[in-house]
């Protein structure tokens, strides 16, 4: 079999030795570059005949035979004849990788920067999938009965830039089209109805990602990012100073016409927009859906929003990739009463100290208001705003302040604002340094300084009463995270108000809706409080747990809790259940998988600690599902089986 390079190669070279007037211009690497050039900019050239016409036009459009011109150094009448020959190689490439041709035309990215643009032509001139409109209802029917698409007219052309991994940021036009019929204008990533208020993406993951009307960032870089973010910890706006001093080439710029508007650098919203947009990209792409976003919304983020909270929807509880994850390292081949083989589960939960602002109600789970920036209560509780900010009180804040007239109260007002100055903080750590020294030549200034007296701190008759008050946002707790002893992470939730052994019953009970899906062993640090707690449940709670061991892990066991603990060691002590131990007197599962993940998971808490929930749930279960996806790999190369249950057989 004959490979078709080969073959087409040897077609050039007889073109070449039939045509000697093109053997003074071109080699045989030129006909190879030609023939590359045609392909990439084939949606270029086909512009100028109806999309249905699937053959190469006999005639290139203008500005590309002026290009070809250029890049070959080639006169005219010997351009039209070296198109005329190399047309129909050129065209019998169409089904020619598109990346691979890529690869092969980004060597002369610097003929596009010199001759491209004058001409009209960037490396990427970004076009809609398709010339014709996609819905039936807009066929065009023809004299003798058949019908076929109508076609896409009124052209829209704008400059952009492309972020890509291999040669940086790249000058692009994009051209969107319009069809007249149903009003409806496509993009190369999307269409939207004329007058509608949804754009809708193209089924599949485009190469290239449309943030904003003048931006595209490729896949690859959007993977980047999220493997650094997920493997090293890198922030967003690392990602984009890794970008823009590593990959963007500065001579691309620079040879660009005065008018281009387009920007050459990335930051830190681009690189969230990218990995928000990308994700979601590729979680449609997986469930065989169509992402849908609102059109009329003023910036990237706030469009992004509902389809988000959407996704978040769906991972909440059981929905994580590898929820029904099993494996040689967590679950133990065992023997039932009747003689069945079944498995036995060992899942691990516990808290890390990760969170984003929070109403600043005390276990309050409605998220905060957007607007204003730094707003500090829920949609329902926005009125509290305006509220004096120390605890219990009633009274409304005064204009212009926090805190109601009350002296004590206004105090800490006043002491808060001291505080926020550089000056004050200065001063206090020069006095704490100063106190602290058995010398007192180090500042003998610090003496004369007079100390600040707090309304709220004197003894009243009733005796010391210490007031206290919220000045700024509440935090939620922690994250709870539970962990297959294989380092799997099953699922995870947002604690608000405090890491109560209540708040993960209620876990469990999202992340394992049906009994089947439960595990058989759950470990936890207080199990024993635990356990007690189930004892005063409803009938149905209890019997849900009633055949779950529910250690406390060695560790915990021997140093967190009392020997005189008789629940703890009379029913959460691991050596009570002999399926938790190896024939050779070993413990058959980790019982520090969460504390392990939980490692990796705190982590991020300087990335998501000003987040809005949204963003905060979606980053962390993207995370999750990602490391997942890389733990199940390594747990391959070390032999052992990784399997998933069918969520159907868990869930019904």
């Amino acid at each position: 079999m004959v490979h078709p390079e080969s073959s087409t190669s040897a077609r050039l070279a007889c073109i070449l030795f039939s045509l000697p007037e093109l053997t003074e211009y071109l080699t045989l690497e030129d006909l190879n570059r030609f023939c590359d050039l045609v392909r990439w900019l084939r949606p270029e050239i086909t512009a100028v005949q109806r999309s249905h016409i699937h053959t190469a036009p006999p005639h290139l459009p203008a500005n590309i035979h002026n290009f070809f011109m250029q890049v070959f150094s080639m006169p005219d009448e010997v351009t039209k004849i070296a198109w005329y020959a190399l047309r129909e190689i050129a065209w019998d490439m169409g089904d020619t990788d598109s990346r691979e041709i890529e690869r092969r035309v980004q060597a002369m990215v610097s003929a596009f920067l010199c001759y491209g643009l004058p001409n009209d032509i960037a490396f990427y001139n970004l076009w809609p999938p398709t010339r014709s409109c996609n819905d039936p209802a807009c066929q065009r029917a023809l004299p003798g009965g058949e019908t076929i698409p109508r076609e896409l007219v009124e052209p829209y052309i704008y400059t952009a830039t492309v972020f890509s991994r291999d040669i940086g940021a790249i000058p692009a036009r994009v051209i969107s089209l319009y069809c007249r019929n149903c009003k409806t204008r496509y993009y190369p990533s999307y269409y939207v109805h004329d007058g509608a208020s949804l754009q809708t993406y193209y089924p599949g993951v485009p190469h290239l990602i449309h943030l904003s009307k003048r931006t595209f960032i490729s896949g690859e870089v959007c993977e980047m990012f999220a493997n650094l973010m997920m493997t090293s910890w890198a922030s967003a706006t690392n990602c984009a100073r890794f970008y823009n001093l590593s990959l963007t080439k500065p001579e691309i710029s620079v040879e660009l016409p005065s008018e281009w508007n387009a920007p050459f650098e990335l930051d830190t919203e681009h690189v969230w927009e990218s990995f928000f947009l990308y994700s979601l990209l590729l979680d449609h792409n997986e469930r065989g859906t169509m992402l849908c976003l609102p059109h009329q919304e003023a910036s990237q983020a706030d469009r992004l929003l509902p389809a988000l909270n959407a996704r978040n929807i769906l991972m909440a509880g059981a929905g994580q990739e590898h929820w029904s994850h099993c494996c040689d390292l967590c679950t133990a081949r065992t023997v039932d009463e009747s003689g069945q083989d079944c498995g036995l589960r060992s899942a691990v939960t516990d808290g890390v100290g990760i969170g984003h602002p929070c109403c600043a109600v005390h276990d309050c789970k409605e998220p905060l208001l957007t607007k204003p920036k730094g707003a500090r209560y829920c949609k329902l509780h926005a009125d509290l705003e305006y509220h004096c900010s120390v605890i219990a009180c009633e009274m409304r804040a005064d204009e212009g302040f926090k805190t109601c007239g009350l002296p004590s109260h206004r105090a800490l007002d006043n002491y808060l604002n001291l505080q926020n100055k550089a000056m004050f903080q200065l001063r206090s750590r020069l006095e704490r340094l100063t106190t602290s020294q058995t010398s007192h030549n180090l500042v003998p200034t610090v003496a004369t300084l007079d100390s600040l007296d707090v309304a709220c701190e004197v003894k009243s008759p009733q005796g010391n009463k210490r007031i206290r008050a919220q000045f700024g946002r509440r935090r939620t707790h922690n994250e709870e995270t539970c962990v297959a002893s294989c380092g799997v992470i099953l699922g995870r939730a947002t604690m608000f108000g405090s890491e109560a052994v209540s708040g993960v019953l209620e876990f469990w009970k999202r992340l394992f809706p049906t009994s089947a899906s439960l595990p058989g062993v759950l470990w936890h640090d207080q199990n024993c409080r635990l356990w007690s707690m189930l004892q005063n449940e409803d009938e149905q709670t209890r019997n849900f747990f009633q055949n779950i061991a529910l250690p406390v892990d060695v560790f915990h066991f021997k140093c967190k809790h009392k020997e005189t603990d008789v629940v703890c060691g009379t029913h959460c002590n691991p050596y009570i259940w002999p399926e938790l131990r190896t024939s050779d007197g070993k413990w058959r599962f980790n019982s520090s998988a969460a504390e392990q993940s939980n490692v990796w998971f705190g982590k991020f808490q300087a990335m998501v600690r000003e987040m809005h929930v949204d963003r905060y749930n979606f980053f962390l279960d993207e995370m999750v599902k990602r490391r997942n996806r890389m733990r199940v790999k390594e747990l391959e190369k070390k032999g052992y089986r990784p399997f998933l249950v069918p969520r159907e057989a868990w869930l019904t």
